[in-house]
């Protein structure tokens, strides 16, 4: 059975805990899967949290180089949590930039989330990654977001979640 309908699949993100970042077995594991399965590389995108990353540096900074090298992508979610952020985007190859929803929830009626969101949003084209909102509740939230000029938006207001069975 092939799990992996690559013709179908639009794409897969996999979010790496700071637990799995530390295990030494992990890149050899996905490796080896990127290359005995038919989907491609470039069609599978693993998501790292701020926190994450700053637990386990220089782990993910090998796992990134070396997946990117195959054509993975990845994203740098929790954006905004840490006061590293930056400095982890500016060291590190990464495609896409995902806010944090503690920032996202209250943009419509928050001024200083607006703000952060919009200079987040800047900060993440200027280094040349595309931007995604987490879990956009209100279709006010998404409609600043487009305002804003973020890329893709997750959440309630989007879209709900769904068996993976029907998405494949």
């Amino acid at each position: 059975m092939d799990i992996w309908p690559a013709g179908r699949l639009a794409g897969c993100t996999v979010r790496l805990s700071a637990a799995a970042l530390s295990d030494e077995p992990l890149l050899y594991f996905v490796l080896d899967q990127l290359v005995e399965n038919p989907t491609p590389p470039g069609k599978v995108c693993f998501e790292i949290t701020e926190a994450a990353i700053g637990k386990h540096f220089s782990e993910t900074q090998r796992l990134v180089h070396t997946l990117k090298e195959f054509g993975c992508q990845f994203t740098v979610a929790g954006f905004g949590k840490t006061d590293e952020g930056r400095e982890y985007l500016s060291k590190l190859p990464m495609d896409y930039l995902k806010i944090d929803r503690l920032f996202v929830s209250d943009l419509d009626a928050n001024p200083k989330d607006y703000a952060l969101v919009k200079s987040a949003n800047e900060i993440g084209h200027l280094l040349g990654l595309q931007t995604i909102a987490a879990d956009v509740e209100t279709q006010i939230a998404v409609e600043r977001l487009r305002d804003i000029g973020f890329d893709y938006a997750q959440g309630p207001a989007v879209a709900l979640l769904q068996p993976i069975a029907e998405l494949i």
